[in-house]
């Protein structure tokens, strides 16, 4: 019988490091701070587990368990995680928010 393909004893290249891969173990890192400040008003959970250095299942059991370390909002089958909440819990302040305008002098 002839073996088509390589056998298992040659390089493969189903072997070689893809960019989704690559991609894929950047997902898995913790988000910076300036990350975090650039997420949108909501973000889905796998996203907002990453600012604590979770992975996909690490925060889903976390949300099921009620246990996530800020307040989740189920919507249908998914989850969703407020900006705001996830700076409330990591104690970032939001540059946005601090209200570095000059006071406003107003005439008598």
């Amino acid at each position: 019988m002839t073996r088509i393909g390589p056998s298992r004893h040659e390089p493969s290249l189903f072997n070689l490091t893809s960019p989704y891969q690559e991609g894929f173990a950047a997902m898995s890192k913790a988000l910076t701070v300036k990350e975090i400040l650039e997420l949108p008003a909501s973000t889905d959970l796998t996203t907002a587990g990453r600012a604590w250095g979770f992975g996909r299942s690490k925060a889903q059991d976390l949300a099921r368990k009620g246990e996530f370390p800020c307040p989740v909002h189920r919507v249908g089958s998914t989850y969703r995680v407020l900006r705001a909440d996830i700076l409330d819990a990591l104690r970032i302040q939001d540059p946005a928010l601090m209200g570095h305008r000059q006071p406003v002098d107003i005439p008598a």
